[in-house]
């Protein structure tokens, strides 16, 4: 069943999305001052620790670096190339292209967001007391998708996309919200979880889609779906 549900986000080849995703680099700049850009959400992260453990903290900004406004739905969008702006606790900036990092879901077509200001929502779905968050985009019926991000073990502060099922060209997820950034991801002990409804011949079903964090292969691993009625 779950097959058939998602059959049409597997129409192209991971193939062609896996050579796709190799020839664009991610832009990573480790700059001392901020560029001229219009932020669109911003929020407050944990992006390090440093070697006693402790949590360093920054600011988050999601920013339009060229691009357009247009009409989405009846409402004014953001539609261009983005960048995601770290101000670090040290007050220099990791400044990271988000287009790239984002291809499994766009096939290079420009990000669309709506006019700002907005928040981005935060957890810390694998407990490494690094921030996570997520970003969506137009989906379908059933809402938006979206993609989880978080922070390189470097400590430098670098946004990156998070893995998973072990599946770089389909690393999103469809929970049922059309929100920019959504706090219904939920939190679990193993890791996250989000309802969906899915469509049967008689009757349609909530459930519950539960991953949990592999911490061999770093990444988020869907174990089980649970009815709503269950829990």
């Amino acid at each position: 069943m779950f097959d058939v549900l998602f059959s049409h986000f597997r129409s192209v080849p991971c193939s062609f999305l896996g050579a796709l995703t190799a020839l664009v680099s991610v832009t990573c700049v480790d700059a001392k001052e901020p560029a001229e850009l219009e932020t669109i959400a911003e929020v407050k992260v944990v992006y390090a620790l440093d070697k006693k453990g402790k949590k360093q903290s920054g600011k988050l900004r999601l920013q339009m670096n060229k691009g357009e406004q247009v009409m989405f739905l009846g409402d004014p969008h953001k539609k261009g190339t983005f960048t995601l702006t770290l101000t670090k606790q040290d007050g220099r900036l990791q400044i990271t292209s988000l287009n790239p990092l984002c291809l499994p879901l766009t096939f290079g077509d420009p990000l669309m967001f709506p006019v700002g200001p907005w928040k981005i929502v935060t957890s810390d779905f694998n407990r490494d007391g690094i921030s996570e968050f997520n970003l969506s985009q137009p989906g379908n019926s059933w809402g938006s998708h979206y993609m989880l991000f978080t922070f390189s073990d470097d400590g430098k502060g670098k946004v990156q996309a998070v893995r998973l099922d072990d599946e770089p060209d389909e690393n999103y997820l469809h929970p049922q919200c059309s929100l920019p950034s959504t706090d219904v991801i939920r939190a679990t002990k193993e890791g996250f979880c989000f309802m969906f409804t899915e469509r049967g011949n008689i009757e349609d079903v909530d459930v519950d889609i539960h991953y949990r964090w592999n911490k061999k292969k770093k990444c988020f691993e869907e174990w089980k779906r649970v009815a709503c009625t269950d829990e």
